[in-house]
């Protein structure tokens, strides 16, 4: 497989990204093209990775579409970790809650610490989780429940962030922190029926948790993000352009799901 393919099938996970991003953000913040192909370009190079990853034996990259939705995972870290660690300055999604943790804002140092600490906890999280459900599938002798206990772990772990996020703006909301295991629950029985490689598998059930649960509060539901609540709309020209980011965002994400049957 060239490496060209997989940068490619990683700058289509990236613009999943940046079109749900696209949509929601714009109409409060402005758009920036910067800001727009972020996603792509490390979409692009997690896919490089992944490629080096599969040619030194680490792991198997084994269905194009898994590849596809575990950079969605492997983006949604990284895009975080950047928000909250990496860049210069306070990030209002994030500015309270590390305080909170302890992370000093105005300690740079500790700060990326702290971030290289996420991402390597992250990481090792997830391969755990993928030797677990190794044991699982060997154990039970069948794919659906073992996709299914994983997908609800996964869903866990992302709804526990988002909640530990979202909930400074908006308080806590069940229905919204169990929507994430729910959704989890789901991608995980069906992507596990398509790769055999267990780390990818988690990575992919993270990923097309993140797409399902954007696809519907975002394009369908047009939830408003905690950040943006109660604050005027600064650039209404963003909303008749919403479609734009709504089209790229089908698109995209049917191109990925085509992959899982290439």
């Amino acid at each position: 497989m060239p490496i060209l393919t997989t940068a490619g099938i990683g700058a289509v996970a990236g613009l999943v990204v940046s079109s749900w991003q696209g949509f929601k953000d714009p109409p409060w913040e402005g758009f920036f093209i910067s800001k727009f192909v972020r996603s792509i370009l490390v979409g692009a190079a997690a896919g490089c990775i992944f490629f080096y990853a599969d040619a030194a034996g680490i792991f198997s990259i084994d269905n194009l579409g898994v590849l596809a939705f575990a950079i969605v995972a492997v983006e949604r870290v990284l895009g975080e970790s950047y928000k909250g660690f990496f860049r210069k300055g306070a990030h209002a999604e994030y500015f309270k809650l590390l305080r909170s943790l302890g992370v000093p804002d105005n300690n740079r140092f500790v700060k990326l610490l702290a971030g290289c600490g996420f991402i390597i906890g992250a990481f090792w999280l997830f391969w755990l989780l993928a030797r677990w459900l190794a044991h699982l599938v060997a154990g039970f002798g069948t794919l659906s429940l073992p996709g299914l206990i994983i997908g609800v772990l996964t869903g866990l772990l992302v709804g526990t962030g988002g909640a530990l996020k979202d909930s400074q703006f908006e308080g806590f909301i069940a229905t919204k922190f169990i929507r994430s295991p729910i959704v989890g629950a789901m991608t995980g029985m069906v992507i596990i029926h398509f790769s055999t490689s267990w780390f990818m598998v988690v990575l992919a059930s993270i990923g097309g948790e993140r797409v399902g649960v954007e696809l519907y509060k975002t394009f369908l539901k047009r939830h408003v993000r905690g950040i943006h609540a109660n604050r005027p709309i600064q650039h209404p020209v963003w909303l008749a352009r919403r479609g734009f980011f709504a089209l790229s965002f089908g698109l995209a994400v049917a191109a990925c799901l085509a992959l899982l049957f290439v």
